[in-house]
């Protein structure tokens, strides 16, 4: 199999997507490209399909600005009997990255901190975890859409 540039272990299912992506500013683009043939496959709408992709992008951006290596991302398809399927999405990084003179961003300040809100207002559910038995310092910031207009 090959796999596509960006990506450092192939999707698995249809119904279920891992990879590592790298710790550069095409990290999102990727996680994107995966989150449309995720979705492109169960046949999702445009509306659907550029929520989710907004909100993996979000995820992903924010733990290449902001957060140490490694990047992760999985998607899983929730198939429910009570009410629309979901999407899953999680991001784990390397916890937050140190910097000696604070926090810096890669654009102007009004262009920052949106990236909450936005996943707040696209998602069912978000959060944040710590897993703790992990050998190396990782945060997992995930989030929950529904697969519905």
């Amino acid at each position: 199999m090959v796999i596509p540039a960006g990506l450092s272990t192939p999707p698995r299912s249809s119904q279920y997507v891992s990879l590592g992506l790298r710790h550069a500013p095409e990290a999102p683009a990727v996680a994107r490209r995966a989150a449309k043939r995720l979705l492109s496959a169960r046949g999702c709408d445009q509306d659907v399909l550029y929520k989710v992709m907004l909100v993996v992008s979000e995820l992903v951006t924010n733990a290449v600005v902001h957060a140490a290596p490694p990047v992760k991302l999985s998607m899983r398809i929730q198939e429910r009997a009570d009410g629309p399927d979901r999407v899953h999405v999680s991001v784990t990084d390397g916890g937050p990255r140190p910097r000696p003179d604070g926090p810096r961003h890669s654009g102007p300040p009004e262009e920052h901190g949106r990236g909450r809100l936005i996943v707040s207002e696209l998602a069912e559910g978000r959060g944040a975890a710590c897993p703790e038995a992990a050998a190396q310092p990782r945060v997992c910031h995930w989030a929950t859409i529904e697969l519905r207009s």
